[in-house]
């Protein structure tokens, strides 16, 4: 059993209320020897729970069940003063939901509004189940007559669009964090300049030499994930470097594979390629880390071998830890100036233009990446 599978159970414990809302879970020791696990797997799961907004922590304690953990936004106890709805889906790995939350916090602490962030009710849950649980939150948000606004990192395209429109009708302010609505849904935006920060990172992996860079995106069919390879494909043609589109290539699982066969896969094909990458620009921290992970079990050395950067710097912002490069969003930013537009169209409702405010991600350097100054045969150990 890994930590997946223990986050999926602890999960449906909270679902069913054996872990209500605000009670503390059982001491670490006692959830390892129940299922059978080490101490460290619960601690990773743990860890994972509570960046995705299901525990909380305090120094020296247990682990708590958060207190909009499992709980819609419907529900009797949510009724009781004005709230601010958000719909901020925690991703895989160390999440910025966290961050972009504790930015709307800080703002909402002097007012009457609370927070009540939509929580995941399946543990692990699919692109398309992902997008139904947005549409279902958002149209109990439109019903509710105690939701003053709505912040959405928004996920469904063309499938929501119905449940926005509710929303708008019934005329509650809406702003969308680090995603772009629909085509011609007009709203206001919080976001990071995807395009601009993929291509200086990009263009700084050219300037220390490379130039047979790959990029390596995730499976989102989502606004920021389409303007990062826009940025990235910028740099490349400012540079008059060819794309290639064998190095384009999405971190995806293929049935049957675990996320580590998945990632070894994608580094062997990418480093086993004519005239292979020298640089690879992973479209998020995750990705990053799990692409240098398996270059590490496949004896590859990271930056010597291969320069690895990420895009989102939560790692960075989280940790502390400077091991990797790679363009760092200022998501606690993100979150109160999101927040701080919300309670102004709250105050004054639609009496300005719409909004479209985007914030600098800028390139950090760190130890995942290295120039060029000659590179080393891997054909060999590759396919060996």
């Amino acid at each position: 059993m890994d930590a997946n599978e223990v986050v999926r159970i602890l999960s449906r414990r909270i679902e069913d209320g054996t872990y209500p809302a605000g009670s503390y879970l059982p001491p670490e020791r006692d959830l390892a020897a129940e299922l059978g696990v080490s101490r460290t797997v619960v601690q990773n799961a743990l860890r994972r729970m509570e960046t995705d907004c299901l525990l909380e922590r305090e120094p020296r304690c247990r682990p708590r069940v958060a207190m909009t953990a499992g709980v819609s936004p419907n529900a009797g106890e949510m009724r009781q003063t004005d709230y601010v709805a958000a719909c901020l889906w925690p991703t895989e790995g160390q999440c910025p939901v966290t961050l972009v939350a504790e930015g709307v916090r800080h703002i909402l602490s002097a007012t009457h509004h609370r927070l009540v962030m939509v929580s995941r009710r399946i543990a692990d849950p699919s692109p398309s189940e992902l997008v139904l649980m947005e549409g279902r939150f958002l149209q109990q948000a439109a019903d509710d007559p105690n939701c003053r606004g709505v912040l959405i990192w928004y996920l469904g395209g063309e499938i929501n669009r119905p449940y926005l429109e509710a929303i708008r009708h019934r005329g509650l302010p809406l702003v969308f964090v680090d995603r772009m609505p629909p085509c011609g849904f007009e709203a206001d935006i919080v976001c990071t300049d995807h395009y601009g920060a993929a291509r200086r990172a990009t263009t700084a992996l050219i300037d220390l030499g490379h130039r047979r860079i790959a990029c390596v995106a995730s499976n989102e069919r989502v606004s920021s994930i389409r303007e990062r390879i826009e940025g990235y494909r910028r740099a490349l043609d400012m540079a008059s470097i060819p794309f290639r589109e064998e190095f384009l290539v999405v971190s995806e699982a293929q049935p049957g594979e675990t996320t580590e066969q998945a990632n070894e896969r994608m580094v062997r094909h990418l480093l086993t390629l004519p005239n292979r990458p020298t640089a690879i620009l992973a479209l998020n921290d995750d990705i990053a880390l799990q692409l240098i992970a398996a270059m590490r079990r496949l004896k590859v050395r990271v930056p010597q071998q291969c320069t690895v950067v990420g895009f989102d710097g939560v790692q960075r912002q989280i940790t502390g830890s400077k091991e990797l490069a790679g363009c760092v969003q200022d998501w606690i930013g993100i979150g109160e100036r999101a927040a701080e537009l919300l309670l102004d169209r709250i105050r004054t409702g639609r009496q300005k233009p719409y909004l479209s405010l985007l914030f600098h991600a800028p390139f950090r350097k760190g130890e995942s990446v290295a120039a060029i100054y000659r590179e080393e045969k891997l054909s060999r150990q590759m396919t060996g």
